[in-house]
């Protein structure tokens, strides 16, 4: 016997078949009495009715208070909702979706069997990931797994599975960059060195063939610093302006008399006229006066008995004679103005 609930039903609208009762809850139909669930000869009883298909046409809500054991096959032609955690069992659920959407962040993979928010307190050797079918001149198997031999995440184009456990022939990962580091054998291709199939322009070599690579990782730290040989002197360069002229040194003491020199040839008799000045040095003045019409060819200037050059250490100009450098404190100054 089919069951044939009525179309466009109101809320609390009751339908009855044999001794079984629905009520419509606005939504779905609700099984109210005789509820129990009954499978009899390989064939589903809803309600004590065998029913091989069941097609919800109208209902978009499955939540009521009876089990049932769904041995057969069933069609939902429109949208069906399960409130509350959905338990399949069997070794393969297929979905014939174009698009299946979840919206938790997180899809958990291989939970212990019959305790989903259990943990687990034994290996079972098995990997763990994503099996993918596809056709490349013949049927293949590609798969992204957690390897239980190796802890390592592996990516095979093509393998079988035996046992729970993936094998076969490792892919290339094709990427804009990579953070971290990568260990693999090295294989070479157009003058291109390859790690794992990963074409690397820069790799160090650790053992035999097998090297690690990093590609892109945080600077290290910097090397001990190097010894080169001492470069070619480069060419002299020009010379440097004068420097300034530094200041005068402190006078050394007087030198030793000279031997007398030779007597010279007897002059002429005449009339000679000298004059003598002298003056305290304060290591101010510098001016002093002299007789109108001498010059530096005919004065003899003398600091403390020593003689005095003319130009570099003292000037005439008309009545003013005058030292370069102020004369010190307590120097006796003797000029000689000689005949002219």
């Amino acid at each position: 016997m089919s069951l044939g609930f009525p179309s466009n039903p109101t809320t609390n609208s009751t339908y009855t078949v044999g001794t079984r009762t629905w009520t419509w809850n606005g939504v779905a139909w609700n099984l109210t009495s005789n509820m129990n669930a009954l499978t009899a000869n390989n064939a589903l009883y809803l309600g004590g009715y065998a029913a091989n298909q069941y097609l919800f046409a109208n209902a978009t809500l499955v939540n009521t208070a009876a089990q049932y054991d769904w041995t057969n096959s069933h069609v939902f032609s429109n949208s069906v909702t399960f409130n509350g955690t959905i338990y399949v069992n069997g070794n393969t659920s297929y979905f014939a979706s174009n698009n299946v959407v979840y919206t938790d962040n997180l899809i958990e993979l291989h939970a212990p069997a019959g305790n989903v928010a259990g943990s687990w307190t034994y290996n079972d050797g098995k990997d763990i990931g994503i099996r993918i079918h596809y056709y490349n001149a013949t049927d293949k198997n590609a798969a992204l797994v957690l390897a239980n031999d190796t802890n390592y995440l592996e990516w095979y184009v093509d393998g079988t599975e035996s046992g729970g456990v993936f094998s076969g022939t490792y892919g290339s990962i094709k990427a804009a960059g990579f953070i971290g580091n990568l260990t693999g054998t090295a294989t070479q291709a157009n003058n291109s060195a390859y790690l794992g199939g990963i074409a690397a322009t820069q790799y160090a070599y650790a053992n035999g063939s097998n090297f690690t690579v990093n590609l892109i990782g945080a600077t290290g730290p910097a090397g001990a610093t190097g010894f080169g040989a001492t470069g070619i002197a480069g060419p002299t360069g020009s010379t440097g302006a004068t420097g300034l002229t530094g200041a005068t040194g402190i006078q050394g003491p007087t030198g030793i008399t000279g031997a007398t020199g030779l007597t010279g040839a007897t002059g002429s008799s005449a009339s000679l006229s000298y004059v003598t000045r002298t003056a305290t040095g304060d290591n101010i003045t510098v001016n002093y006066t002299v007789t109108l019409g001498c010059n530096v060819n005919n004065i003899l200037v003398f600091l403390d008995g020593l003689c005095q050059a003319p130009t570099s250490d003292y000037t005439v100009s008309s009545t003013t004679l005058t030292f370069t450098t102020a004369p010190y404190s307590g120097a006796k100054i003797v000029i000689r103005e000689l005949p002219h």
